[in-house]
């Protein structure tokens, strides 16, 4: 059987979500798409074939500018799991410079295979973070 891809369990899971009957089984259900959501970023990033000697990546942003990524890790406290993100640069090791619950996988991208609400999208989840980071003031001009 082939693996599933994750907008098939994100899908999966989001419709066991939408089907639940209890308050509890839609929380469970958002949880666990955070998780997915969480492990797909990890997952590009121990992957990624564009860091430099050093591990880290820099990726370019639609608003101007670049964040330095780097490290992306997935971290679970008290039931909640979300992606630690440290930035090049500044100090590694210590506390994330980002966390993030229930992480983007998508940007948008005309050319993307996945429409939602008439705009166009494609998975990239390291994109995703480094948008968000850049939002908040993470990034370089």
């Amino acid at each position: 059987m082939a693996e599933s891809t994750l907008r098939d369990q994100l899908a999966q899971v989001a419709a066991r979500g939408q089907r639940a009957r209890t308050e509890r089984g839609r929380r469970d259900a958002d949880r666990q798409l955070g998780q997915l959501r969480a492990q797909a970023c990890a997952d590009a990033w121990a992957t990624h074939p564009g860091r430099n000697m050093d591990g880290h990546l820099t990726v370019p942003v639609r608003a101007g500018g670049e964040v330095r990524l780097a490290s992306v890790d997935v971290q679970e406290v008290d039931g909640v799991t979300s992606v630690e993100v440290h930035l090049d640069g500044r100090t590694a090791g210590g506390d994330p410079h980002f966390r993030i619950v229930n992480p983007p996988t998508l940007v948008e991208d005309p050319a993307g295979d996945i429409e939602l609400a008439g705009l166009y999208y494609r998975e990239d989840p390291l994109v995703a973070l480094a948008e968000v980071i850049a939002r908040h003031g993470g990034g370089t001009r």
